[in-house]
């Protein structure tokens, strides 16, 4: 026994759309580039940590404050790198 899957008719296809039934695919949460870096940079341990740099070269000690110039940008640039990525990655499946 065999049996034939049929999918729908115009006519239940119309009838569904009039009725507000259709699949609706929301689109995908896209960032831009500035919005990504700004997340990334923009955070309160960086806050504090620049902060601190102010602070230590104002106390006269300029070769410690490369520490937090360090530390900022060590922890800041993988983040976007993958950000971007992983939106141009979808973006390009997209099709």
């Amino acid at each position: 026994m065999t049996t034939t899957i049929t999918g729908l008719t115009a006519a239940e296809v119309a009838e569904r759309v009039a009725d507000g039934r259709v699949n609706n695919v929301p689109d995908a949460p896209v960032r831009s580039l500035g919005q990504i870096i700004r997340a990334n940079v923009l955070t309160p341990v960086n806050g504090i940590i620049s902060t601190l740099f102010v602070l230590i070269l104002i106390a006269g000690y300029p070769a410690d404050a490369l520490f937090a110039v360090a530390t900022c940008t060590s922890g800041t640039h993988k983040v976007p790198d993958q950000s971007v990525e992983d939106s141009a990655s979808l973006c390009f499946s997209i099709t």
